[in-house]
This record gives C-alpha cells, structure tokens and sequence, in this order.
C-alpha cells in the first residue's frame, strides 16, 4: 500500500517524555535496513505488540521515498509472512529497536503523536553522530490538513520546550547502526521482555555481599565486623577507592563505598559488579530486558538464634538486608520490600513447615503486586528453600532464574503448564482425604496409609508430618474434578474487570457446565462445555494473530469490557437449548421434544432463549443482575444467542438462508441490525456491540470443527457403532407399526439394508446415502409436524414420528462424525493488514489441519473432507458480514493444494474466466495454484491476464511447449515437468478448452499419467464457453464468461 506521509519530528525534553509515556498504548519495534539512502529507503520492521492475551509479531517491508515537500515522503508498505523471515540474514543490517508510544491517533482532524524512545542493548547504542539519542516526537498529519496543525498538536500536549529537526540527520535510517548481536533472537526476547508488563523480582538473600566484603583491601579491617552490627546509614564509610582480594576473578574490583552507600545517591550497576550477588542477577535480569516495577527479598536469620533486625513495626530481618536494600536503591532506584521465613537447616521442624510457609509468602507477593508480572530469582541464599520456590513457580507458570556462580548467564526456566498428578492421588482417594485434612499424623494412622501417601511424610519434631501442603493439593484437586478443563483463562485476560471474570468461572462451574447432565442429542458431537472452552481459545488465538483493535472494529470503545463480557457469556450459554425438554409456540402451545432429537438441533437457538427468558426455571444468567446495565447485558446475550445460527440474517441486505423449520414454526427472523436497534431503541452504542459479539460468535462457533469434538478415534469409533446398534433397535421395533406410510418406510429399510452391509464400519460413501436417506425421513417428520400445528392436535405428533425423527438424525450423525474426526485443529496463522497492491489487504490466513491419509480410498475422503471445511469456513464468514470490518477476506489452508491445469492460447479470457469463476463460486474452494500449459508466443500475455483477474502472480506456473500444435513428442517431458509442481494430496480442476487441439490432448494425457503414478486424487472436469462473437472476445477479452463442469 502507497501512502505520503506528513510528519514533523522534535527533539524533547525527558521530563516530557517520562509524562507522554504514562497510560499511552505501546509496542517494541525492531528496524533494519536493507538499503539505504539519501533518497531511497528500503526497510524491514518487527512490530512486537502486547496483547491481553500475549505477544503478537507483525513484520512489515517499506520502501521510502522523497514527496514534493520537506517534510512528506512516499512510504510503501505491506505486510510480510513471518515464514519468509529468516533473522540470520540480517543479522549483518544496521537496525534500531525503540519502543513507540501512542500519544494520539488520527481522529476528526487530529494529528497522528508518537513518542519513539530507543532503546539501547549491550554492544549497540543510538546516536547521531556523538550524541546520544533517547526521545523522539513524531507528528503525523492528515493529508488534507493545513500545516497550523503542527504548532496546535504542540500547544495541546503541552510541548512549548520541543525541538523542530529540520534536516534528515535523526532519520530513522542515520540513527541505524550495526552492533550486539544484531537482529537476532536474543534482541527479539530483549525487546519482548523490554515492552511487556514491568516485572516484581523475588530474590531469595544470601550472604555474599558479607563475603565479599571481606575481601576488600581496606585501612581498617575492623569495618568487616562493624557492617554486620550496624546498617549503612550508621557506618563511616572511608573515602577513597577499595580492591576486592577475589581469587576467583581476574581483574582487581575497586569500589567507592561512601559513594555506593550514601542514601539516595544514585551509581551504576559497573560501581558494584561483584559486590552482592543478589545485585549482579538483578542485573542480569534487568539485562534480559526486563523492566522492574518492584523487589521483594525472602530474607533468612542469619543463626539459628534468629533475626538480628527489627522494623519499627515488629518484622523481622537479618542485617545484610539492609545493604542489599540500599544497593538496590542505588542501582536500580528501587525500594525493595522483603519477606521473612524462620527458616534453618539444623532444625527439622522449620524444614518442613518451609513448603507451607515459603508458597504462602509467594502467594502474598502475588496479591501484592497483583498488576505485575513475577520473575523468581532462586540462585541465592539457601538451597532448599530455592527449590521450593522453583516448584511455585512450575506450579503457577511464573518464570524462575539461575546463575552459577562467577557466571553472567542468567538461566531462564520457563513458565509451563505443570500440576499435581491428581490421577495419583485419586489411586487412594479416602485415604489422600483423610491425610490432607490433618498437618501430621500418629503412627497409627501413618502405618494404616498406603506406601505412596506415606511417602509424602517426614518425621518433624518427633512427629510424622506432611513436607507438602496436603490441603493445597486438595483444593486443587476439588477444582480440576469439578472443571477438568479450565474456564477459558486467557480468554478471561480480555475481561479487565474481575468481578466480570469470577461470575463467568462461577457460572460454568457451577451451572452452565452442568446443565449438560440433560443433554437431548448426545450421538452428535460435543457441543458442552469444551466445545465453550474451544470458542474462547479460538478468539484468544485470533486476538494474537489480528490483533485486539482489529478484532474490535466495529465495536464502541468504551464498551470494550461489556462486548467481551457478553461473548463469554454468549459462548457458554448458546448451545444450551440442547438440554431443553419442551418449545413454546408462538401460541403458547407446548411441544415435548424428548424423541425429536431434529426439532432439538434445528431450534437449539430458541430453545436457548426461551431458557434465558425462564428465569424461575433455569435462572442461567443467576448474578447478573448485580451488574450495572443488567438489562443491557441480558438483551444482549438473548440476541447473541439466537442470531449465532446462519438461518437468521444479521442484515435485510442478506439473502435468507431458507429453512423448512423456520416456516413450520413461524421463527421470527428479522434481521439482527432491525432487531438489535428495535430492543436497545436508541442505544445505538449497544446495538452496535451486540451485533459485533454475533458476527463473531457466528464466525467462530463455525471454525469449531477439530476432531477434539469426536473426543477421540476410540470414542468415534465405539460412538458410530452404538449409533449404528441404536438405529436397528428402533426400526426393530417399528417393523410391525402398520401406521408408518410408504415412503418413509421405504427410506427405513434402506438404513436398515445400509447399516447391516457395513459390518467392518461405515465409509464414506454410506456415510453420505445414510445421510441423504435421514433428510427424507426429517422432511416426512416436518410434515407431520407441521399437520399437527395446523390442526391444533399435538397428539399426531405421536411414538412412530418420534421415532422415526430418531432413526432420521441418527442416520446424518455418521457424515458429521467423519468430518470432525478428520479435522486435527483451525488455527489463525497470519493477518495481512497491508499488501503492495492493496488486494490481500485485511485478509486472514487460517490454517486447518487434516489428519493423514493411509489408504487411497482415506485420501479421497480427506480430498472431499478439505472441500466441505472450506465451504463451511467461507459460508460462516460472508455469512457473519465481517468483511465489513477490519478482517475483509479469509483464506484456509489445509494442506490438501487446491490445481487448475489449463491450456492457453491465444485467448485472454478462458484463463480470465476460470480465475474470476473459482473467486465467485461460493462452494468452489480458492485455488493454490495454476499450471498453464501454453507456448512461448502465448506465455508473454500472462502476466496481464493474472493482474487484470487479480490473482497473484507467484501460484502462476507455464509449462511450455515447444510445437504447440502437435508436439506428440513433448507429452512424456511435459507430464514430468505437470509431476514435478504438483505437491502431494492434490486435488485437480482440468479446463479442457483454450489453446490448441494439441494443447488439449497434451493436458487430458498429462493428468492421466499422473493419476496412474499417484492415485485417489479428486478431479474435476470443466469447460470454459463465451457466448459472443470472435470480434467481440478479441476487442473486450477480459469478460467473464461461463464455467460448465464435466459430468
């Protein structure tokens, strides 16, 4: 995309800066220069943006240059494929990495204010020429706005101190310097660490600031004494500068301890390398990119008499604190809190109550600085006590650090999701129970537990004491019993309230999960509270894949926390009508549905609402009322959850999806935009978020299609099987009904006749005529339906239709089942925001991964599988109207490729035709690539039909021929070039027209000789046919003509 900017840059004063940055919107940039020039610039950038739910990568590429005035320039820029990206070759480029603050944005003729401040890394530093440069102000404007507006954006941040830069010489590209380690993965994590959340450091105290200063060469050893009786502010440092005696380290260390230890004075982290190995991993950590937001010191006794310090307020601390602390002020300009544990080797009791004590501390630093992240330092002090905070922090995915000893590597273990093994506890439930609930034991409890559990026991003060806290364990496992798979936790980061995020774990918990005890269709696949917990992973994934403003576009900001809320809610409620017994009419006539197991799927979304609406009945949406704007959020949630099902249009400018149900029950399907605006009156702010949480949820209940559903093969295939074993038992029963007309008891025998065929399980092929015959016999019950609706008697509704309703949805459960089996997971992969050309913008790349074939007939089958996810994928989006959004476009990528293979001649528009023909066929799936067989004369006029059909350009390959009229000769040499570009699993469209008559023979014999060599590849036919005349196809070429499949 090719954009001029308008910007002015300024030179500002810290203080400013430091009042810019406060509350502003951030991101880490990483900028490298492949060319570079007084008049040229070509660059690429890795935006590094903090997300709620994590860290997004977006590259871009951009090409610079000069516009007509001083301060405008030509930028164009597109988005690139993080797969292209290869950091080792540029490795070598000059670069920058800055964080960039959003002061303020383009808005009504406004100004566009970024804040730049670069960011400095081992080896590598920013300057212009010998000055240093931290700050920059960047202002943007329109392009229609009048110059004034620089001075007005001054004067409205209060920047009256600024300095205009009137030549390039702080250009991004001039400031940029080769340098560290260049553009690497170590700068990558720097810059990642560098923009995420500031960090609280736990760091466990040790002695060695005691050691080492003992070490030092001073006048008066008698100071090595005095520091452990008195603190900083009472000693009398000497002037001057102190060697360290380090036998260890080669360099001689000198020290100015007046300096380092005078209150509120502050020195570089160089003034006191070694001093204090508390200090020196801070260091470490800090230059890891990590931003300290706060300290806490575990502090020990320094013998086992105890503490030697006291607050004013009665905590204790050993006196070495009070170094480490001042250190730490110095260095860092941090006031470090601490925490106290009573902790010693030589007693047994306080080695085993350390767990208990040591994770309860955690836990308080935790709630204390509650809007930071937490890094634990364990390298110090005790050992053991470190190990216990390692096992907090695997147990809680916090990051933990490690330093050997004379090294400057600080070791990163990794957040990871680890817990207790509960399995091994359930082994001896009682007895892990009983245990928990006591902190110790008598011996003849101990000698009465099974030997795992007596395992965990220690003898402590004469007594058998639990090392691990039991009742924590406990706890745990009451949750992980209760909600076996979370409550959508990440999801849950998107909610900033928390009040919001406990009602949503509180009703899953404890309602809406439950409520699945009732479900009325449990052969088809799992709509529970997984598949809730799946929706909310999706968005999470999509939010770091698009981005949280692109995924609200088009919602009202300051309803940001509302439009989440009534997702989450909307995804754990709106298949709930599953679980519901009976359906209200419009009047007021009460269906029981328990045997009408289609009624129960096409309605679900009523049923839902009718639910929702039955307060003293169901009371799902219980608590709600405790929030403001309850009314609003309980409308909002009934709309969300009806209009999630594609038969009700979001817009009047939707064609209707026309479904038999819809009549027969006299749904009310008026477009959600209509119905929306009609319940919130004039709200237009809610109307609006309840109609973006329904595109979503519309799009994304859509995308949930992974085998996940089908639990797994064992369950899918002992699922099928009972299906099948249940589908017999009730024809049994019906085989001597008398009532049963005709033609549903023909579509009966030939289940019966279909399934008793297929002993060794149900291919594809039956899956599908077991379907088609279960759509007979759900329009046979319909009718019946709709008969008992007109008379007024629900009793035609009686125990044959029931049945046969059965027999119908069981019989389409086989198809649906093999489709979700097949499907391992629907990922967001990449958004293109931008592209060169403008035509891939705002396209979203989702990648769906099949399960691998092992037989031709099983690769058909993936082939078709592939076709029907992409359908259903591409219907849900244009369905949900999001392309009227930031997310234009969808593209799916399934690993099965998707080839035409065509002949072009001379004519322009069988090409043309057949690329406009797969972008405008809603169920024809995109192609991934084109293979033209042409001739050397023909091949010149193809990069212009591939732009005027706007395809790109690289999925186009020629196969030439060199006597394009009867090269019989060429075909063996042709097919193998067809072979070598058709990637494994492929599924074909060949055009038999365009070309020559030989060019058409050669394409028939090259895709016979590969499906000889290959096989069960799918294949589809077609011709390509324009109507007008020779003259007319000559002068207008570029005309869409008709596409005919071969039958």
């Amino acid at each position: 995309m090719t954009s001029i900017e308008r910007e002015r840059k300024y030179i500002l004063q810290e203080k400013d800066a430091e009042r810019l940055k406060e509350k502003s919107p951030k991101r880490a940039i990483i900028q490298c220069y492949k060319e570079s020039s007084v008049q040229h610039e070509s660059r690429r950038r890795l935006e590094i943006i903090p997300e709620p739910t994590g860290i997004r990568h977006v590259w871009t590429s951009a090409k610079k240059e000069p516009g007509s005035g001083p301060h405008e320039r030509f930028e164009t820029e597109e988005t690139i494929d993080p797969a292209e990206i290869d950091l080792s070759d540029l490795k070598e480029c000059p670069y920058i990495s800055k964080i960039r603050y959003y002061i303020s944005s383009f808005n009504e003729g406004s100004a566009e204010v970024v804040l730049d401040e670069f960011v400095d890394t081992p080896g590598h530093s920013h300057k212009v020429g010998d000055t240093p440069v931290k700050y920059l102000l960047e202002i943007e404007l329109p392009r229609t706005a009048n110059t004034e507006l620089y001075e007005e954006t001054l004067r409205k941040h209060k920047l009256q101190s600024v300095k205009l830069i009137e030549d390039s010489s702080y250009d991004n590209r001039r400031i940029a310097s080769k340098g560290g380690k260049g553009v690497s993965h170590e700068l990558v994590e720097f810059m990642e660490n560098r923009v995420a959340e500031k960090a609280v450091v736990v760091v466990f105290q040790g002695n060695s600031f005691f050691t080492n200063f003992a070490r030092l060469e001073l006048p008066d050893d008698q100071l090595k004494n005095i520091i452990r009786e008195k603190g900083p502010d009472e000693v009398v440092f000497p002037e001057g500068t102190f060697c360290s005696r380090r036998s260890n380290v080669d360099e001689k260390k000198q020290y100015k301890l007046r300096e380092i230890f005078r209150r509120g004075h502050h020195v570089s982290y160089e003034d006191v390398r070694l001093l204090a190995a508390e200090i020196d991993s801070l260091h470490q950590i800090v230059g890891k990119g990590n931003v300290l937001g706060a300290v806490e010191y575990i502090v020990f006794p320094p013998s086992e008499k105890g503490f030697d310090c006291k607050t004013e307020d009665g905590r204790c601390y050993p006196r070495v604190f009070e170094y480490l602390s001042r250190l730490t002020e110095n260095v860092f300009s941090i006031e470090p809190g601490f925490q106290d544990i009573d902790f010693h080797t030589n007693c047994s009791e306080k080695v085993v109550d350390a767990f208990r004590k040591l994770w309860g501390i955690l836990d308080d630093i935790r709630r204390k600085h509650e809007d930071l992240r937490m890094i634990v330092d364990v390298a110090g002090g005790l050992k053991y006590p470190g190990i216990l905070a390692a096992l907090y922090c695997v147990f809680n995915r916090i990051p933990f650090f490690y330093t050997y000893e004379g090294s400057n590597l600080p070791i990163k273990f990794p957040a990871v999701p680890v817990s207790w093994d509960y399995g091994y506890f359930d082994e001896s439930l009682v007895a892990f129970k009983k245990s928990a609930q006591a902190r110790s034991v008598n011996y003849a409890e101990f000698s009465g537990l099974p030997q795992f559990i007596r395992n965990l026991f220690n003898v402590s003060a004469g007594e058998l004491r639990s090392v691990i806290p039991l009742d924590r364990v406990d706890a745990g496992y009451q949750e992980a019993r209760k909600m076996p798979f979370g409550y959508g936790e990440e999801f849950l980061k998107l909610l900033g309230d928390k009040n919001k995020q406990d009602y949503i774990k509180k009703m899953v918990a404890t309602k809406w999960s439950l409520q699945w005890i009732g479900d009325q269709i449990p052969e088809t696949v799992e709509h529970s509270q997984r598949h809730s917990k799946r929706l909310m992973e999706f968005t999470v994934n999509l939010v770091n894949t698009i981005g949280e403003d692109n995924l609200l576009n088009g919602v009202p900001i300051d309803l940001k926390e509302e439009f989440y809320f009534v997702l989450a809610i909307a995804m754990n409620v709106h298949d709930l009508g599953h679980t519901n017994l009976q359906y209200r009419t419009k009047n007021n006539k009460v269906i029981n549905l328990d045997g009408l197991p289609s009624i129960v799927r096409d309605l679900h979304n009523e049923l839902t609402v009718q639910m929702l609406k039955d307060k003293a009945k169901w009371s799902l949406l219980k608590g709600l009322e405790d929030f403001s704007d309850y009314e609003k959020l309980e409308k909002a949630v009934k709309l969300v959850t009806k209009y999630h099902r594609s038969h009700v249009p979001i817009s009047p400018r939707q064609k209707l999806d026309k479904k038999d149900f819809t009549a027969t029950f006299a749904l009310d399907i008026t477009p959600l935009e209509i119905k929306a605006r009609e319940e919130f009156e004039d709200d237009e702010k809610w109307a609006k978020l309840t109609i973006m949480a329904a595109k979503w949820l519309r799009f994304i209940d859509g995308a949930d299609v992974q085998a996940d559903r089908t639990v797994d093969e064992s369950f899918s295939k002992m699922r099928e099987n009972r299906t099948a074993y249940e589908i017999l038992t009730i024809i049994e029963d019906l085989e001597s009904d008398n009532q049963i007309d005709n033609k549903p008891r023909q579509k009966i025998n030939e289940i019966k006749d279909k399934l008793s065929s297929c002993k060794g399980g149900i291919n594809r092929e039956s899956a599908v005529e077991l379907d088609k015959s279960g759509k007979c016999l759900e329009e046979y019950v319909y009718l019946k339906i709709r008969e008992a609706l007109n008379q007024n008697d629900l009793s035609l509704i009686n125990g044959v239709v029931r049945s046969i309703d059965k027999i119908a949805f069981k019989s389409r459960q086989f198809k649906h089942f093999q489709k979700h089996s097949l499907v391992s997971y629907i990922y967001p992969r990449l958004f293109i925001e931008k592209s060169k050309n403008g035509d891939l913008d705002g396209k979203l790349f989702l990648t769906v991964k099949l399960d691998s074939y092992k037989t031709v007939s099983d690769k058909a089958l993936e082939i078709e599988i592939d076709r029907e996810v992409r359908e259903d994928l591409t219907e849900e989006f244009e369905k949900a109207l999001l392309s009227e959004h930031s997310v234009k476009r969808i593209d799916i990528d399934t690993g099965v490729n998707r080839v035409l293979l065509t002949p072009l001649g001379n004519s322009k528009g069988v090409l043309y035709t057949l690329i406009k023909w797969f972008d405008q066929k809603s169920n024809c799936p995109p192609v991934d690539k084109i293979i033209v067989l042409t001739s050397e004369e023909s091949r010149k006029a193809l990069d212009e039909i591939v732009s005027k059909a706007g395809f790109e350009r690289s999925k186009v390959h020629e196969i030439v021929a060199q006597n394009p009229f009867s090269g019989f000769s060429e075909v063996e040499a042709l097919s193998e070039q067809f072979k070598q570009l058709c990637p494994a699993n492929t599924s074909f469209v060949v055009n038999l027209t365009g070309g020559t008559s030989f060019m058409q023979y050669a394409v028939t014999r090259m895709m016979e000789k590969f499906e000889k060599d290959q096989g069960g590849n799918q294949i589809t036919k077609v011709f390509t046919v324009d109507r007008r005349s020779q003259a007319e196809q000559k002068n207008e070429p570029y005309v869409m003509g008709e596409v005919v499949e071969v039958p």
